[in-house]
């Protein structure tokens, strides 16, 4: 299996490859679901390339924001480079980068990223149908149904997540980030509304109900080998360099050994950890939430003995040290607010007898106050600088063909040509010209490109082993063809497809909130499991309303649930057509397959997310049925007038009725409530489960 590492910026993949990684992820300065990360320029991608091959390891490039129609130029230039690089892997969310990769870029090698939502083995055949070698699965999925995707899609690769962060929502399917904040996790820009805090209404109890704990999935590493899986994914691009190596190092000595090894756990914990869980893996219904709070907690160190107002004695179990970090949980008893953590750094210490240690603290701390240890200054590693390491170069073949007055250079990739004029000479001793050019050529100085295979044409009066060329001209012949071949690199693209200014808009398209069943559940789609009647549908002179669940984890009998709605609404009401609404790639082979055998047309609702016209032409020709219309991309509402659409595209309106969270964690067991309602400032977060999927609305 391989470990894929977290790598945020240029170090973090160096220290994840010297950890034990076979390849890191990494996003380049544009479409990085982790904008925040420091992330990996172009000649930091060189560099790393250069490592990457010298060691045997891979290089995946992470692409997987949506991208509007105004950003393809930029969106090109970085596919290109992506290509140049000639990297293991692209990880895509978006189905027009898709659509454009497997047109324009078709060397590149498609993984489909977590925020694709793929949980069904529906979901894998779309990716496989759509060009895609790897599919990123979902977090929410158990073993079991990793066994069953994995047996029912044979042809495609898997990436499982083990360890790191894990959302509250089903990835890719969030938007409290972006419809609350303006900020969307969708862009990169997740502004981590499940870390903060809110209120149960009802018991005015307050906590991080959405915050939740850590994957640890040291315990079924051999599980996952035994049923095929390629990839081992470890969360991290925003945590520091060390912490990519030390998950490397832990989980690299638990796929060679078969056992974790307890100091680098514990190293691990120290460089950043949660309260941690094996989430669904093993399927088991276990406590996925931290309550308490929602950030590094490390490892525990003691508790305080004794303390003044500006000293503490702890009763160290871990060694302590200047400079290293602490963090006091501080009880407030008899109040309904969360404990207080109270982060700071030993700036002051001294040994007593025993464990007992005394240090300097920023306030004072009560007796029996927890304390725990959260950073360490002796794992701090240096900070790795790119330039010290060589750039690659990507090697081009060359054909050079010789006539008696010029010399021609070609190359289809990149495609390139050019002649000039050259004095060739009868050598008086044998000469192999062919072996004096490649070795000229080979020295390709700082350009982009070197030489890949060589061939030369010999079109002169001279035989091979008597044609002589002066090596001057040679040099510069060689200066002149990797100048061609940098201008040409550097160049804008010509193939950027752009508007064609025809209006794309036509129709009434319906705000988002009117499509949904009118049932007192109050979901926006079709419940999987639950009935429904036709007479809970929406339904105009024109259609009848059917949206589907972007979430499915039994997709056949959702099958039959709808065929049977279908055939009740055909029945009620014979002037309408059904009209179904796509919220993901899964729903594509099940619509095409209902339509086979009963009258009906889609919409493309709200969670496909049709952020440029790319996405809106690969959704239209993947379908066999008509699309009727479709929605722009829920967290912005600007779709533009300007682009011929393949079908009307229109915005959804605001919506209250669409979920800014689709969970499979149960709201009711993690708290223990009945409660309905959650109050975060002048916020109101409703929330409804239905078949363990927990939906949270914002009002």
């Amino acid at each position: 299996m391989e470990l894929l590492a977290p790598a945020g910026g240029f170090s973090s993949a160096v220290y994840a490859f010297s950890g034990g990684a076979d390849a890191v992820y990494a996003g380049m300065q544009r479409f990085s679901a982790r904008q925040g990360a420091q992330n990996v320029t172009f000649d930091e991608f060189r560099r790393l390339k250069r490592a990457a091959e010298h060691q045997g390891k891979r290089i995946y490039a992470a692409v997987n924001t949506l991208v509007m129609d105004h950003e393809m130029e930029i969106l090109y230039q970085q596919l290109r480079h992506c290509a140049y690089l000639q990297i293991d892997g692209v990880i895509v969310q978006d189905l027009g980068v898709a659509a454009v990769i497997r047109r324009d870029f078709p060397s590149l090698i498609l993984h489909g990223s977590t925020q694709m939502a793929v949980h069904t083995v529906e979901g894998a055949r779309q990716l496989l149908d759509m060009g895609f070698s790897r599919a990123v699965l979902a977090r929410e999925l158990s073993l079991e149904e990793i066994a069953a995707i994995q047996s029912g899609c044979p042809e495609l690769s898997y990436e499982v997540f083990v360890h790191g962060a894990l959302c509250y929502s089903v990835s890719g399917l969030c938007l409290a980030s972006g419809r609350m904040l303006g900020r969307s996790a969708n862009r990169g820009m997740c502004a981590q509304i499940c870390r903060t805090w809110s209120e149960l209404s009802a018991r005015g109890e307050r906590g991080y109900f959405f915050s939740m704990k850590d994957l640890h999935g040291s315990q079924v590493i051999g599980e996952l080998a035994k049923m095929g899986v390629e990839s081992l994914k470890i969360e991290g691009r925003m945590k520091s360099p060390e912490y990519s190596e030390a998950a490397s190092a832990y989980y690299r000595g638990i796929i060679d050994t078969g056992f974790p090894d307890p100091e680098q756990y514990r190293r691990l914990q120290l460089l950043f950890s949660r309260d941690t869980t094996d989430g669904w893996l093993k399927g088991n219904i276990q406590s996925m939430t931290s309550r308490e709070y929602p950030s590094h907690i490390g490892i525990p160190v003691g508790r305080v003995v004794t303390s003044s107002r500006t000293h503490a004695v702890i009763d160290a179990r871990e060694k302590l040290s200047l400079h290293d970090g602490l963090l006091a949980r501080l009880n407030h008893p008899g109040s309904s607010a969360l404990p207080e953590w109270l982060p700071f750094s030993i700036s002051e210490i001294s040994e007593k007898k025993g464990a007992a240690v005394t240090v300097r603290t920023p306030r004072p701390l009560a007796p029996g106050t927890e304390v725990r240890k959260i950073s360490d200054h002796r794992l701090r590693r240096p900070e790795i600088r790119s330039s010290s390491f060589p750039p690659w170069q990507h090697p081009v073949d060359l054909q050079i063909t010789i006539t008696d007055t010029s010399v021609t250079c070609t190359s289809l990739s990149p495609e390139a040509q050019l002649e000039q004029d050259i004095t060739i000479q009868q050598s008086r001793k044998p000469f192999d010209v062919s072996l004096k050019a490649a070795e000229v050529f080979k020295e390709s100085g700082e350009s982009l490109f070197t030489l890949g295979e060589f061939t030369l044409v010999n079109r002169s009066p001279f035989p091979d082993n008597q044609l002589f060329i002066p090596p001057s001209q040679l040099k510069q012949l060689r200066r002149s063809w990797y100048e061609l071949l940098d201008k040409l690199f550097a160049a804008t693209p010509k193939n950027i497809p752009t508007p064609d200014g025809s209006p794309g808009l036509s129709g009434t398209i319906p705000d988002r909130d009117l499509l949904s069943p009118k049932s007192p559940s109050g979901f926006p789609w079709i419940v999987p499991g639950c009935p429904s009647v036709p007479e809970d549908l929406h339904r105009d002179d024109r259609y009848c309303y059917i949206p589907l669940s972007p979430v499915l984890f039994n997709a056949k009998g959702y099958e039959q649930q709808l065929q049977q709605l279908l055939q009740a609404c055909i029945s009620s009401f014979p002037g309408l057509e059904p009209l179904l609404g796509v919220n993901n790639i899964a729903h594509i082979p099940l619509v095409n397959h209902i339509a086979s055998s009963v009258p009906a047309a889609v919409w493309i609702d709200v969670h496909c997310y049709i952020a440029n016209r790319a996405a809106a032409e690969a959704l239209a020709g993947m379908l066999d049925i008509p699309v009727r219309f479709g929605y722009w991309w829920i967290e912005h509402q600007n779709v533009s007038n300007d682009i011929k659409w393949p079908f009307p595209v229109g915005a959804a309106g605001p919506s209250r009725t669409i979920p800014i969270f689709i969970s499979r964690t149960s709201f009711r067991d993690e708290t223990g409530s009945d409660v309905q309602e959650l109050l975060q400032q002048e916020r109101t977060f409703r929330i409804r489960e239905y078949g363990g999927i927990t939906c949270v609305f914002v009002d």
